[in-house]
């Protein structure tokens, strides 16, 4: 979860103003941000300049995206067990399926619950402020 924290926190980075949107996809149960890291004016999808979460319905595993490689993070997350929030300058949540929510977007909470086999439920709660809008 802090890995998350952190990339939320860069998302929008970009000290040419002319590459990164900060959020390119926002839904409740993932993510995907980009920064301009290197500044060079672009965004290198293959990078760790546009990274992506999501939890893979078949390992159920929660999944760090950086290009085409997809690192596990955290295993046995239970079904619904990524929940993302968005919400505006003031405070207000956002609905994530709504147009303009990424834009308007300037904190994430993260709520993610793991099932590991033969244990208690383990919850996890963050949140973020993207620092670059």
């Amino acid at each position: 979860v802090d890995q998350l924290v952190r990339d939320v926190r860069l998302a929008g980075y970009d000290p040419t103003a002319s590459a990164s949107p900060g959020l390119t996809l926002v839904a409740a149960d993932r993510i995907e941000l980009t920064a301009d890291l290197d500044g060079d004016g672009t965004i290198d999808a293959s990078s760790e300049e546009h990274v992506a979460y999501r939890v893979a319905a078949s390992s159920r595993s929660l999944q760090r995206v950086v290009g085409a490689q997809s690192l596990p993070i955290v295993s046995d997350v239970a079904a619904g067990g990524l929940v993302l929030g968005y919400f505006d300058r003031a405070g207000t949540r956002l609905d994530p399926a709504a147009a303009g929510t990424a834009a308007a977007t300037r904190v994430v909470t993260i709520d993610l619950t793991a099932t590991p086999r033969g244990r208690p439920a383990v919850h996890v709660s963050a949140g973020a402020r993207l620092v670059n809008r």
